[in-house]
């Protein structure tokens, strides 16, 4: 067997331990957890969760952009506009949240 076959085939096995190494690691990860999910899940959901409530709170000091009668040019009307647009997205965010938690149960 020439030498760089041999160090192609090093590396395969390098590569598949490590791998192995990682899928063991996360599985031990989400069986010690109590819900089930693992950390990054978790930070996620939390993330998630500290965004709704500062888009909530935005909302409760601006309103929404209807309610905001100033010019389109306003500091109060963008920050209305963006909490709109964080709104929708956090909502696609739990949709894939909620759509991975299924998937892993």
């Amino acid at each position: 067997m020439d030498p760089l076959s041999a160090l192609a085939i090093a590396s395969s096995v390098v590569q598949f331990v490590d791998f192995g190494k990682h899928l063991l690691s996360a599985s031990y990860e989400i069986y010690k957890s109590p819900s089930g999910e693992s950390a990054k899940e978790v930070d996620l959901r939390i993330i998630s969760k500290d965004l709704t409530d500062l888009v909530a709170q935005i909302k409760d000091k601006v309103g929404p952009p209807a309610s905001v009668r100033l010019d389109k040019s306003t500091a109060e009307y963008q920050l209305a506009e963006i909490s709109n647009e964080c709104e929708m997205i956090l909502k696609e965010f739990k949709g894939a949240l909620d759509k991975l938690a299924k998937q892993a149960s």
